[in-house]
């Protein structure tokens, strides 16, 4: 072999090696850089967003946008609403009596970095209108008088499918009976726990099934996002309590994903809680982005009901909204439980479809509110009391035991819905006069 054969021979191999050594970094980066786009995704890809880092006090939603929580996040920021005081007012009989008939356990997902920025605000808002609240974390420090559940696993977003696991299980163990429904939620979500019972009340807690925001994805029935919150009956708790060891994981993947999977594995049918105008009752993101339609671009394969945006879309009787900062969740107070437009007042709207059965079928949707008896008030505009508020609340007419309960004719007609509708309007009546006449200032305010 001649001289210059060698040494275009050892010119090639060179080259070669250079091309290996360089392909070999390239692949090497490219792993690097697909290892971290999954590890991002981990949670929004199969639940479509972006759980918040535990270490951080600030808000950030799934697109990246930041919300400073400001003062009413930090230590001792907390709102007090005086609620009896200011609105005495206020005919609340129909919602005491479905608390009364209706046992909602809410629990509430967070972590010891969160018990003094989310927590203590959640009991102080919606929290207090469940039956009984539980925030489940992994430490027992805190100064708030939290009712905490300590949870014997790692903190952080990897481990919120065994931390969901474990809150279940404590709950079928030592709640089962006393309570009709399991709400959980995150320490970012706001819920409605008034509308929640409501539609409760068209549902049987004895049916093994469980209602949120519906995602049609990686499993037959779906599953429902984790953050807008979901429910449980009692009889869906009892099978998820009662199942096989190998038939869920304990840990990792994404928690809704694998709750989800979980409840189908064991027979928990997955629920339409739309309205009767095909309206969302739970929503992942927050009031703005569902009224615009801002949504991101997975969203649109992932939602059941075809990803319809703008208020027409979302129930009166909406549930829950999630990423919702601190400040926010304190207008959403002030919007719900104070804020009053003068001169208006709302009756009661039947929106419910009625008891689901757990059989996987597709619910109908109707494209118009049941028709419903009224009664007209000059003074009071239009009332309905819906039957399922009637059955839910004992189907009697025990609302207020007054002379009332007797009409002109001495006929007892204490059991129909339009006396108890004229029992719910002279009582407001009665204490709208009484407030006016100790000072109150009267006015027609609901």
């Amino acid at each position: 072999m001649s001289k210059n054969t060698s040494r275009i021979m050892f010119d090639l191999k060179r080259k070669i090696l250079i091309l290996i050594f360089c392909g070999s970094i390239i692949i090497f980066i490219y792993q690097i850089a697909l290892k971290y786009q999954l590890n991002l995704r981990s949670n929004s890809w199969y639940t479509g967003y972006y759980y918040q880092n535990s270490q951080d006090n600030d808000h950030q939603h799934y697109y990246g946008h930041r919300h400073d929580h400001g003062v009413s996040g930090g230590k001792g920021g907390v709102v007090k609403f005086e609620d009896g005081s200011h609105h005495s007012h206020d005919d609340t009989s129909v919602a005491d009596k479905l608390k009364e008939k209706i046992k909602v356990l809410c629990w509430v997902m967070t972590s010891p970095d969160n018990h003094a920025t989310k927590a203590v605000h959640i009991l102080a808002t919606w929290g207090k209108r469940c039956n009984k609240i539980l925030f489940s974390t992994e430490s027992n420090k805190d100064p708030n008088g939290l009712p905490l559940l300590v949870i014997n696993t790692t903190s952080g977003r990897d481990h919120l499918t065994a931390k969901t696991m474990q809150t279940f299980d404590y709950l079928y163990r030592h709640h089962l009976n006393e309570f009709d429904w399991f709400l959980k939620a995150d320490d970012d979500t706001y819920v409605v726990v008034e509308n929640l019972r409501y539609f409760l009340s068209s549902q049987d807690p004895t049916e093994a099934i469980y209602f949120g925001h519906h995602f049609h994805m990686y499993m037959k029935q779906g599953y429902f996002s984790g953050g807008a919150g979901y429910t449980l009956s009692r009889a869906a708790l009892k099978r998820f309590g009662e199942r096989s060891s190998y038939v869920c994981k304990d840990d990792r993947g994404a928690e809704d994903v694998e709750i989800g999977l979980c409840m189908q594995s064991v027979g928990v049918a997955t629920g339409d809680s739309r309205d009767a105008l095909g309206r969302s009752r739970f929503h992942c993101f927050n009031p703005e982005t569902h009224i615009q339609g801002s949504f991101p671009d997975w969203y649109y394969a992932y939602d059941k009901y075809g990803s319809k945006k703008g208020i027409e879309t979302m129930s009166d009787y909406s549930i829950s909204f999630h990423y919702i900062p601190v400040d926010q969740i304190y207008a959403f107070e002030f919007f719900l439980y104070h804020l009053r437009p003068y001169g208006i007042m709302s009756g009661l709207q039947e929106l419910n479809i009625g008891p689901q059965k757990p059989s996987l079928q597709k619910t109908t949707v109707s494209n118009s509110v049941p028709k419903m008896d009224t009664v007209t008030s000059s003074s009071y505009g239009t009332s309905t009391l819906p039957p399922d508020l009637i059955n839910a609340m004992g189907g009697g007419g025990d609302l207020e035991e007054d002379e009332y309960d007797k009409d002109e004719d001495g006929a007892d007609e204490a059991t129909t819905t339009t006396t108890m509708k004229m029992k719910l309007m002279r009582r407001r009546k009665r204490k709208t006069t009484n407030s006016a006449a100790d000072g109150g200032g009267g006015g027609f305010q609901s």
